[in-house]
């Protein structure tokens, strides 16, 4: 079995470009992954290393970055407000080094 057949919910992703003139982030268009989504509330560290509530685990084979922006299955991609900030973003390898698993936190 393969970790892409695992894969079957389908989440948006935009990427940071930068920032308006007003300091706000901007973000490119968002993009359809396939991932696998768990729900269940943990406590996670983000970024900066303080524990913070996460309600969503998602898996997948593209990496995602801890500033890009991420739209459940079901919500509207038309509005940033709609999206999740990724907490924390960690890998993992096959024991050959080989396949890269992704595992975001949301």
């Amino acid at each position: 079995m393969s970790l892409a057949s695992w894969m079957t919910q389908t989440a948006y992703v935009a990427a940071l470009t930068g920032i308006d003139q007003w300091g706000k982030p901007v973000y490119g268009p968002p993009v359809a992954r396939k991932v696998r989504i768990e729900q269940s509330r943990r406590m996670v560290l983000n970024a900066r290393g303080e524990e913070v509530p996460s309600n969503h685990r998602l898996w997948c084979l593209t990496e995602i970055a801890i500033t890009d922006r991420v739209w459940l299955p079901g919500a509207s991609t038309s509005d940033v407000e709609k999206s999740l900030a990724p907490m924390s973003v960690a890998s993992v390898s096959d024991k050959a080094g080989g396949r890269t698993l992704f595992r975001v936190e949301l």
